[in-house]
């Protein structure tokens, strides 16, 4: 993870630069953060930071940025990327454990209410967690590349990055609905009791990731949808474990609990947008001077 002190010491240093050095090493500053991804985030940071210091003695000398670093920054980033120590296993365990964990969240939360007993289906899980895995890393290779491109590449590379998404998100919707391989059956009430234990643990992983990304109020939409399905997973499984329809009762009570907390979701979400565009507009401002 990113060093917030680092970051605001490089925008403080960064502003002391020339327009044309402050435009060229926002370029550089991006393609490593983006290329960089599987190296350690402190030694990136440690390095940018040494890079502008460098940068600003050569500026004062009168020498720019091209004639300083050279005029291959993208070759001479890769060269020092490739120097720098990998994330820490530890970074590595959380990531492969975020995977795993969001392949077994999204195949439970299409599993319920299927049948009587929860089926978990390992193919299905596998599947989904290679199709995440090669989605992310083809849209982080794209993304990587915008720095350095051209008004035509970058438009291309934005289709691409969208393009994968797509396939990921068609592939993603087929596998959860299809849900291939054979199953294994956690009969009731352990059931309801594993779905339960599933939605509780996913709140306290997001609870320890806003805490890491000090995302704050931004996920409060994540946390409604979050509630949103477990309800809705909770009252799938019951009834087919019973072999009930919905009552009206039952829906009664639903539409009371589900309706707010949609509603409460729609609402932070065009929040979390709106605080989201203000603060893009603000940081664009400010590269700009």
């Amino acid at each position: 993870m990113k060093n917030p002190e680092d970051e605001t010491k490089l925008d403080t240093l960064q502003r002391q630069l020339t327009s044309a050095n402050r435009a060229w090493f926002s370029r550089l500053r991006l393609f490593m953060w983006l290329e960089g991804w599987a190296r350690d985030r402190s030694a990136v940071a440690s390095q940018l930071l040494a890079m502008m210091q460098d940068l600003l003695d050569a500026q004062r000398d009168g020498a720019s940025a091209e004639s300083f670093f050279g005029q291959e920054p993208k070759a001479m980033a890769k060269a020092i990327l490739r120097e720098l120590p990998l994330l820490p296993v530890l970074t590595w365990l959380r990531i492969g454990g975020s995977l795993v964990w969001f392949s077994w969240f999204a195949a439970l939360l299409l599993a319920a209410g299927r049948q009587p007993g929860l089926p978990i289906k390992g193919l299905t899980m596998g599947l989904l967690l290679a199709l995440t895995l090669v989605g992310g890393y083809a849209i982080i290779k794209l993304l990587s590349a915008l720095p350095y491109a051209t008004v035509k590449q970058e438009k291309w590379l934005w289709h691409g990055s969208g393009m994968v998404m797509l396939f990921w998100l068609i592939g993603t919707v087929w596998l959860l609905v299809r849900q291939p391989g054979s199953a294994l059956i956690i009969p009731a009430p352990l059931d309801l009791a594993v779905i339960a234990l599933t939605f509780g643990l996913s709140f306290v992983i997001g609870w320890r990731l806003n805490r890491l990304f000090r995302l704050g109020t931004s996920a409060i939409p994540i946390v409604l949808m979050l509630l949103l399905w477990a309800g809705a997973a909770l009252v799938q499984q019951y009834l087919a474990d019973n072999g009930q329809t919905l009552s009206l009762t039952l829906a009664w009570w639903v539409v009371g609990i589900g309706v707010p907390l949609l509603l409460l979701y729609f609402g932070f979400s065009v929040w979390s947008i709106y605080q989201s565009n203000r603060l893009t507009k603000h940081l664009s401002r400010k590269a700009k001077h």
